[in-house]
C-alpha cells in the first residue's frame, strides 16, 4: 500500500517515514535508508531508532549508536524504540543489554508493541538469561 501510494506521490514523508520502519524492521537496510535518509528533517525517536537499525545491520555501529542514543534520550519510555535498542544491542553481541532494553520494551507506556514485536521482545528478553 505505501509502495502504491509513494509511486503516485514520490514525496509524501509520512509514507516514506513508515515504509522506512517497517523495511529496518524486516532488515532491508539499504532500503530502509532509502527511505529514511530521505525525510531526514526532524525525524522522530521511531524514524531515528530504524534508521539506527538499518545502519547496524549495514555494520555501521558508530553512526548506529549515535542515532539510537539520540531516539532513546528523545523517547526513553517508548516501547518501539527500546524494541530497536535491543536488537542493534543484539547485532553487536551485548545479550544482556538486549535483554533489558527488551524487557523495557514490553513495560513501555509510549507506543505499545504490537504482536510481533512484542513476540520478539519476549524472545530477547528471554534469551538474556542464556547467557
Amino acid at each position: 500500500v505505501l509502495t502504491e501510494l509513494l509511486a503516485a506521490n514520490e514525496d509524501t514523508p509520512d509514507a516514506l517515514r513508515t515504509r522506512g520502519e517497517f523495511l529496518a524492521d524486516l532488515g532491508e537496510a539499504r532500503r530502509a535508508l532509502r527511505d529514511l535518509d530521505r525525510v531526514r528533517r526532524n525525524p522522530s525517536p521511531v524514524a531515528r531508532a530504524a534508521r539506527a537499525l538499518a545502519l547496524a545491520t549495514l555494520d555501521d555501529e558508530a553512526h548506529a549508536r549515535d542515532e539510537i542514543d539520540a531516539a532513546l534520550a528523545e523517547a526513553p519510555d517508548d516501547g518501539q524504540v527500546l524494541l530497536y535498542a535491543a536488537r542493534i544491542a543484539e547485532l553487536g553481541g551485548d545479550h544482556a543489554t538486549a535483554a533489558e532494553r527488551a524487557a523495557q520494551a514490553l513495560r513501555a507506556s509510549a507506543h505499545s508493541l504490537a504482536e510481533h514485536q512484542r513476540e520478539e521482545a519476549e524472545r530477547l528478553a528471554n534469551q538474556g538469561r542464556d547467557h
